[in-house]
Order: structure tokens, then sequence, then C-alpha cells
């Protein structure tokens, strides 16, 4: 099993039902995703052009993303 990509869809789905928008803080609050794999998923999916970064915090970490789909 895909541990990696089973977090992926997770995350997605989440943000599906918040309406296609979402704050990564947000995320963290599911329990079924691996916490330590939330940031390096945001940045793949926003390289592979699944979502956009909407707002940066401090040294650039992601607070607010967006599905592009």
């Amino acid at each position: 099993m895909d541990y990696a990509e089973n977090d992926k869809q997770n995350i997605i789905n989440f943000i599906q039902t918040q309406g296609g928008e979402c704050n990564v803080s947000d995320i963290f609050n599911i329990e079924s995703i691996e916490k330590l794999r939330i940031y390096p998923l945001i940045y793949r999916m926003k390289d592979a052009g699944i979502l956009t970064i909407t707002a940066f915090g401090e040294f650039g970490t992601p607070l607010k993303i967006k599905l592009i789909q």
C-alpha cells in the first residue's frame, strides 16, 4: 500500500469538501493523514498542477491552498 498516495487522496477529498479551498492548518486536524507528509505532498501536488498555494506564512510555509482541477 502506498501511504503517501492514500494521504494525497485524503487531502484532495478534504479540500473538495471545503469548496475547493482550505487552510493548511485544517489538514493537520485530519487524523488519517501522516503529519510529516503534509507539506511535501502539498508541494508535490503544486508541482503536478493539482493545486495552487494562495497564501504563504513565515519561511514560505503554505497557509492556504486551492484545487485547480
